[in-house]
């Protein structure tokens, strides 16, 4: 199956805490002097907007990410002992991070392939940051996307979730993907890899349902982000593996996979809010549902992952059952 070479990298930071953010690198295929150097002369007629700190920049790449804004430039002044590369990272991480508004943070990052470039002033005070971006989605159908997000919501099953902890947000989210789920197979297809295609063309792949997942656990929100297992094949333009979602929780992340629960038969929980030790747990030995590590296949132990990361070593210990629902049932539909 198909996945995002940015997703790739990202989810390989993920795994050995450098964030839980979607990081991109500029990838700079010469580096020879003339090719680091911004062209300032033969540019002087475009104004580039300009930020002394990378708050500043992000903000604006987040403006210009939310009207789908294709092609775009920033220039930033280089903190202390940063390079370009790092540069393009710290702005990616700040307009990643969570905010009241669900389409923000790492919403952002789903559904589009974001490509920076960068390039230093003469001096080397400043580096300019090109952006190409492609959207998977258009305006009008995020528009659509969140009118469908609202009636999901509308609903006392969602204030319950709502007011409960996280473990019920995230549970109530779990169970919405799945309810939702109507799973296309073509992974290599953007048209099925965006939130939009899983909640109102209910046709999306592996990488729209958890597009969706994320933008669901946004609007409880908590804090998703995406890690990639059972890697196969991997080039400059993606990889075969399998794409799944984690969770946050007071600062530990644990990992979702409604995809292969849905497979599985349904929706029996049997990879949800788990450690990395204990994820398949509940697959009753299939080989077929038996996630891979990437790290472990470069020769990184268990213990070394998860000594160097964010991630949990076990399954989140599950709380009682709010109050006025019965023990395992979020939705409130049980008898």
């Amino acid at each position: 199956m198909k996945i995002s070479g940015k997703i790739i990298a990202a989810a390989a930071a993920a795994a050995m805490c450098l964030n839980a953010t979607p990081v991109y690198a500029a990838e700079n295929t010469d580096t020879s002097y003339a090719d680091l150097i911004y062209d300032e002369a033969a540019n002087s007629g475009i104004e580039i907007p300009y930020f002394t700190n990378t708050d500043e920049a992000a903000d604006y790449v987040k403006s210009c990410l939310k009207q789908h804004i294709e092609e775009f430039c920033v220039r930033v002044e280089l903190g202390q002992g940063k390079n370009g590369s790092d540069t393009v990272s710290d702005i990616a991480v700040k307009y990643s991070e969570l905010t009241d508004d669900p389409t923000e943070g790492i919403y952002l990052s789903v559904g589009t392939n974001i490509n920076p470039t960068y390039r230093y002033s003469r001096d080397f005070y400043d580096v300019y940051i090109d952006y190409s971006v492609t959207y998977y989605t258009t305006l009008e159908q995020e528009e659509e996307l969140t009118a469908a997000i609202a009636v999901l919501k509308d609903t006392p099953e969602f204030d319950l979730a709502r007011s409960s902890d996280v473990y019920y947000r995230a549970l109530w989210v779990y169970d919405q993907v799945i309810a939702n789920m109507n799973l296309n197979d073509d992974n290599n297809n953007p048209e099925y890899s965006t939130a939009y295609s899983a909640l109102v063309k209910k046709d999306a792949n592996e990488n729209g349902q958890v597009a969706l997942m994320v933008r669901l656990l946004q609007e409880v929100g908590l804090v998703p982000s995406t890690y990639v297992s059972n890697l196969k094949n991997v080039t400059v333009n993606g990889a075969d593996g399998h794409v799944l979602g984690e969770v946050s929780i007071d600062g530990v992340y644990y990992f979702l996979d409604p995809v292969w629960d849905y497979k599985m038969g349904g929706d029996m929980h049997r990879f949800f809010l788990k450690g990395y030790y204990d994820l398949d747990s509940e697959s009753d030995g299939s080989e077929e549902f038996t996630h891979i590590h990437f790290l472990e296949l470069v020769g990184v132990s268990a213990e070394k992952i998860i000594e160097r990361s964010t991630l949990a070593a076990y399954s989140y210990e599950r709380p009682s059952a709010p109050e006025n629902c019965s023990d395992g049932d979020v939705n409130g539909d049980e008898e």
